[in-house]
């Protein structure tokens, strides 16, 4: 039950995520990641299967989004696959980008 509810979750904020810049074309990139959280508090956690080894974390107070563009850049010109959050956008709601 909960893999169907999160799948549902997930397919729920990925329409939202489509229909959100066609309504507020500078704005609204948190809306999904909000509206997740509040159907399911547990919805990060679902998340199965995640390769640690090839995750990258960027933590500290100040450049987080630069380092993050400058590293996918990087990722992107050795013609590797790699998801960002180029928006900056906060904490564990943001949407990611697909290079490659």
């Amino acid at each position: 039950m909960k893999k169907i509810k999160f799948l549902l979750v997930l397919w729920i904020c990925k329409f939202i995520s489509f229909i959100v810049p066609l309504i507020r074309k500078n704005g609204g990139s948190m809306i999904a990641g909000k509206i997740a959280m509040k159907l399911d508090e547990a919805f990060i956690k679902r998340f199965t299967n995640i390769q640690y080894d090839k995750v990258v974390f960027i933590t500290g107070s100040n450049g987080k989004t630069s380092a993050t563009n400058l590293i996918a850049y990087s990722i992107d010109v050795a013609k590797k696959r790699v998801a960002t959050n180029i928006e900056g956008a906060n904490m564990l709601r943001w949407r990611c980008h697909y290079f490659n």
